[in-house]
């Protein structure tokens, strides 16, 4: 940045807390995770790798305000080479900042917090933004909005309305709740009167929550029936896998066990694995097979989902352990090698 007095303001965190604003980061790469203040400066300050990053970038909400009013910045910053954030797009996005709302974010009321032509903003799905207004809710302890109301109604007697009415928004607080007592045993006792469609809804939007284990298990169950069913609905099962990507890790790691021990699995389902249910991939058995069927596919999606995972310090390390393990049993490391040389 320019030797201004802005000059000395080297983090967006040291950014907000000089214009005298509160803010919350929640990551958006791999579902939603609120980050804690100092998680954030130890990664502006590359102490940490990017912890959910997703096509090379870090995607994530930035909630501020100072008077009451709340604004919300989507932003993506690209990363290095070893996952952590690249300073020099960050300053560059600060500076952009100061030109569009001031030094001190003393025109964000008057612009509304916009940021105009800035290369470091994303503009999400109506469905993405109606599960970060129930997140925001959430973490901020802000009141449900009014959408909420018809959905609570629904889910306590699924049969005595029209689905087909339920606003996303509500359906995206019901998901927020999840785990509240009365909304948990209304989701347990009537899930399975539930259609499809309202079903997709809510389990893509409980992947930003830690669903607690009678949730998990129910969809452990739901799962183990659609795979020994006739006509798999695979759209269904991977709504299901999204669903518990937050949930316990051990519940978790059992499903893609058994998802993955299955004869054959689908690329729509790696990638879910790989982007949602990464956590179960650090255990051994499980890694060993995930990469026997990811390497039934061609060299395209191997190298994809190899390098989406590579990226994970989840699963970094187990991954680099295989390619430089010159007796690796899994195949990868010779399937990677082969596939650099060709290119």
């Amino acid at each position: 940045m320019q030797d201004t007095p802005e000059s000395t303001i080297n983090s967006i965190s040291e950014f907000l807390h000089a214009a005298g604003t509160q803010f919350r980061i929640v990551d958006m790469g791999r579902g939603y995770r609120e980050l804690s203040a100092q998680t954030f400066v130890d990664i502006e300050y590359q102490k940490q790798p990017v912890p959910y990053p997703r096509q090379q970038h870090m995607w994530f909400g930035c909630i501020f305000w100072q008077s009451g009013q709340h604004y919300i910045w989507f932003l993506k910053l690209p990363l290095d080479e070893r996952g952590l954030l690249n300073q020099a797009a960050r300053n560059t996005f600060l500076e952009k900042v100061v030109q569009a709302l001031g030094a001190q974010l003393e025109n964000t009321e008057r612009k509304n917090g916009q940021l105009g032509d800035n290369p470091f903003t994303f503009t999400p799905n109506q469905k993405q933004v109606a599960d970060f207004h129930a997140f925001a809710k959430k973490i901020l302890v802000q009141p449900a909005s009014q959408y909420l109301a018809s959905c609570l109604e629904y889910i306590q007697s699924p049969n005595s309305q029209d689905w087909q009415s339920l606003p996303v928004q509500g359906l995206a607080e019901i998901a927020s709740r999840c785990n509240e007592g009365n909304i948990q045993v209304h989701l347990l006792n009537n899930w399975s009167a539930i259609p499809r469609t309202v079903k997709i809804s809510l389990l893509d939007s409980l992947e930003h929550y830690g669903i607690n284990k009678p949730l998990a298990i129910l969809f452990k169950k739901e799962i183990e029936i659609l795979v020994h069913s006739e006509q798999i609905d695979f759209g269904l099962l991977a709504s299901y896998l999204r669903a518990m990507s937050q949930c316990d890790t051990a519940i978790q790691t059992e499903t893609i066990r058994f998802i993955c021990g299955q004869a054959d699995v689908p690329s729509e389902l790696l990638l879910v694995i790989a982007a949602r249910n990464f956590v179960a991939l650090q255990e051994p058995v499980v890694l060993h097979q995930f990469i026997q069927h990811l390497l039934s596919y061609d060299d395209d999606f191997v190298m994809g989902l190899y390098q989406d995972l590579v990226q994970l310090p989840h699963t970094r390390m187990h991954l680099l352990s295989l390619i430089h393990n010159p007796n690796d049993v899994t195949g990868l490391s010779q399937r990677i090698k082969q596939v650099a040389t060709e290119s």
